[in-house]
Order: structure tokens, then C-alpha cells, then sequence
């Protein structure tokens, strides 16, 4: 029974005798490469491309990916170095009330502060007993641990593609545990 040969595919070819023979291949001749491949339309190839598509697609998708997690890396970071300048700030400001400077002075050492942890301070308010007394009665509520609070809120700019998001923000209170509670809580 002799087997057809499907309708399209191309004849088989007989080695010349000229043709190399291999030694691996216990003498028989080496297949030539075949021309028509080459100049095949591509009907007949099916899928010619499909798999290069596929890993662009994965490869633009992996890149998108990764900069959102990195554009929210730095988000989280700036809201960090936030937190950590509202806290050093509010600190700083609170320690020079315990030393007896005033208020404008635990203001502006709270702004240094924030400046220099890469934040600006927008908002600083310094409270405390000295403030609501007589100045006689300063030392003595100073001197029984009533030093008064600061509350300081520190802005982070955010990168350029980042910057409609608004700046990180966050606030801090420091100081007297009497005075926290009864000074006004912002966003953290």
C-alpha cells in the first residue's frame, strides 16, 4: 500500500550521489537545507510572531508592575520621612519648653528640626501652662513636670510624577500628657 503525500507538502527528495555522506548517520547523505522554507508564505506557518507578542506583553506588563510598586515605595517613603520630622520636630520644640524658652522659640527650633529631616513644618503650635499662668507660677509648673506640649505638622513634597497626589503629611504632639489630650489630633 503506498502512502499519499498530503496535498501542499512538497516531494521528497532523493540524494544525489554526489551528495555527502555523514559517518554519524551510518552513511547516509546529509539533509541539505531546504530552500523553500525560506519562501514559504505564511499561511502555512500558523502562529509566525505569536510568541514574540506574548513576551513583549509579558515584559511591558512586568515593567508596568514594577513601576507602580516602586512609585508606591517612594509614596510610602516620603510619608515616612514625614512622620519622622513631625516627631523630631514636636520633640525638639517640647524639649526647649522644659529648658523655659517660649513659645515662638520652641516654634522655630521645631522648624529647624523638620528642615533638616527633609520636611517643612507647616503648622506649630506650642501650648503650655507657662503660657495660660502669671510668669511668678512659670518656674514652679515647670519645675513639677508641666512643661507645656508643641504640635507641629511637616509637609514632604513628593516627586514630579507623584506631585498630584499632594504632599505626605503628618502631625506630632510632644510634651506633657495632660496638655496631648487636650491639644487638637491631625492627620496621620
Amino acid at each position: 500500500m503506498s502512502r499519499r503525500r498530503p496535498r501542499g507538502a512538497p516531494r521528497p527528495r532523493e540524494a544525489p550521489e554526489t551528495a555527502r555522506r555523514s559517518p554519524a548517520l551510518d552513511g547516509e547523505p546529509v539533509p541539505e537545507p531546504r530552500a523553500d522554507l525560506a519562501t514559504r508564505p505564511a499561511r502555512w506557518s500558523g502562529e509566525t510572531g505569536s510568541g514574540s507578542m506574548l513576551a513583549l506583553a509579558i515584559i511591558g506588563a512586568t515593567l508596568a508592575l514594577m513601576t507602580a510598586a516602586f512609585l508606591l515605595g517612594v509614596t510610602i517613603t516620603a510619608t515616612h520621612r514625614a512622620r519622622a520630622a513631625a516627631d523630631l520636630a514636636s520633640l525638639a520644640g517640647a524639649a526647649r519648653l522644659l529648658r523655659g524658652a517660649d513659645e515662638v522659640t520652641a516654634c522655630s527650633v521645631a522648624r529647624r528640626v523638620g528642615a533638616e529631616n527633609g520636611a517643612r513644618v507647616r503648622a506649630c503650635e506650642a501650648t503650655g501652662a507657662a503660657s495660660e499662668t502669671g510668669a511668678g507660677e512659670r518656674g514652679a509648673q515647670r519645675a513639677l513636670g508641666s512643661p507645656g506640649s508643641v504640635r507641629v505638622e511637616a509637609v514632604v513634597r513628593l516627586p514630579a510624577p507623584l506631585t498630584r497626589l499632594g504632599p505626605a503629611r503628618s502631625s506630632a504632639v510632644a510634651g506633657s500628657a495632660d496638655l496631648q489630650k487636650a491639644a487638637p489630633r491631625g492627620r496621620r
